[in-house]
């Protein structure tokens, strides 16, 4: 089950496969960590130097490649399941690799160990890597690691009898790590989920499930980027509920809270979809508009305005009118964000215009010269 998206633009989250990402990249680590060392000491005790006509140029070239696969497998930040797949396929070459060179250069009582120990090593790979795989995968991987051995062993030496007391065991020890891996993919998920519900709670308003400021911020932040590399304006609006004082002292904070919840509503309704809508603090909201012009901007505030005049408010005894002052003005993005805050400024001091010019309008920063800013004070 996926997390439920909030009503408007949320803050940028990292999608699962990324999530899982992160935790594979630590789990490789790990891998390493345990099986690096063992795989070093193997090769340093056979010296990993072979004649040419022996399979280790073939067995070089598949670690080589099994070592670029992880390698982009970690680098790719977007990490695709294709790579989950060249990794476990090209793993399983390269360890059948080394199983098949153990037994055509040493006997059989030797081989079979460093064969079961090798087993080991790679099913604790995969099942450390497994939050990033797909069930299959682990399932497959691990079954595969375990009957490998003795499915070259039959090959290889056919007049020998295979132990399977010893496959009994590998078995045991390959069904144990897929039900681990599926465990540790599953806390994966459940964790991701976690995460997500507890950055929505931290960036967004408890009562209208707007963003809050912080959250306004973040998720705008990658609006002006866009904006200063195409040369576009961001719209800024500031709305504000239109005797707002009187309703709660009528009628309660209660039904000013759900007041609040119902503007919030025609906001969300009358905005396109991925305007950045937040509270900006009581009953106060704050919009920005990505890529937009003046005369756009002017449309989308006053739909919104006339949107909440239409609008039918009930509360249990009674019906309630509510209406919205709106400033807005536009920026456009450079080198820093001082502009942002400048445009949020504007706002508020023509918001307040329109309030004193008889309440339930739109009041533009472009209506008004620079220098009579000053004289416009909340």
């Amino acid at each position: 089950m996926k997390p439920e998206q909030p009503p408007s633009p949320s803050v940028p989250f990292p999608s699962l496969e990324q999530f899982q990402y992160k935790l594979f990249r630590k789990s490789l680590a790990y891998m390493l960590a345990i099986g690096l060392p063992f795989i070093l000491g193997y090769t340093f005790f056979y010296h990993f130097v072979f004649d040419a006509a022996s399979s280790a140029i073939g067995w070089r070239l598949l670690a080589a490649f099994w070592a670029l696969c992880l390698f982009v497998s970690c680098a790719n930040k977007n990490y695709q399941g294709y790579s989950s797949w060249a990794v476990v396929i090209f793993g399983l070459a390269c360890y059948t690799s080394v199983v098949q060179h153990m037994l055509s250069i040493a006997p059989l009582a030797d081989a079979l160990p460093h064969s079961v120990t090798m087993s080991t090593v790679f099913i604790i790979g995969i099942m450390a890597i497994s939050p990033m795989l797909k069930k299959a995968q682990t399932v497959i991987g691990a079954t595969l690691i375990t009957i490998m051995p003795f499915l070259l062993i039959a090959l290889n030496f056919p007049e020998e009898k295979i132990d399977y007391t010893l496959v009994a065991r590998q078995l045991t020890c390959a069904i144990f790590a897929i039900f681990l891996g599926l465990k540790l993919k599953a806390d994966s998920i459940e964790s991701y989920h976690m995460h997500f519900k507890l950055h929505q709670a931290g960036q967004r308003d408890h009562l209208t499930q707007l963003l809050n400021r912080s959250g306004f911020h973040l998720a705008l932040s990658p609006h002006i980027e866009r904006a200063k590399r195409d040369g576009s304006s961001i719209g800024v609006m500031m709305i504000d509920i239109d005797h707002f004082k009187v309703i709660n002292d009528k009628h309660g904070h209660d039904i000013g809270d759900l007041a609040i919840k119902h503007v919030a509503n025609q906001v969300i309704k009358s905005s396109r979809p991925y305007d950045i809508s937040s509270r900006f603090g009581g009953e106060e909201f704050l919009i920005a508009l990505p890529n937009i012009s003046p005369e756009e901007l002017i449309i989308i505030a006053e739909r919104i305005r006339s949107e909440i005049e239409q609008s039918i408010f009930k509360t249990p005894g009674d019906t309630i009118s509510l209406t919205v002052s709106i400033g807005v003005s536009t920026f456009k993005p450079q080198n820093d964000n001082t502009l942002l805050e400048g445009a949020i400024k504007m706002a508020d001091s023509v918001l307040y215009q329109a309030k004193r010019n008889g309440r339930n309008r739109v009041c533009s920063a472009l209506d008004i010269a620079p220098a009579e800013f000053s004289a416009i004070s909340p």
